[in-house]
């Protein structure tokens, strides 16, 4: 799996609750392949990608292209639920 993939998933999801089991699920496929690339991705570098997810033009731009538009937001939201459940 991939990020992008896993952006795919979401965007299905989107417009849905954040704190869903599905949402969930995939937060946890997204932390995993961010740890093999990141070993040391914890929930603060989760809440720091979050943050850049929201706040940096290319991964708004990027995140959300050919996908619902606000899906980064959403994503970010899921991140902010998964770290703090």
């Amino acid at each position: 799996q991939t990020v992008n993939y896993i952006f795919d998933q979401m965007n299905e999801l989107y417009k849905g609750d954040v704190a869903t089991c599905e949402a969930s699920i995939k937060i946890k496929q997204l932390e995993d392949i961010l740890q093999s690339q990141v070993p040391n991705c914890d929930y603060q570098f989760l809440q720091y990608i979050a943050q850049t997810y929201t706040q940096d033009e290319c991964f708004v731009l990027n995140i959300n292209k050919h996908r619902k538009d606000g899906l980064n937001v959403y994503i970010a939201n899921a991140i902010e639920e998964y770290v703090n459940a």
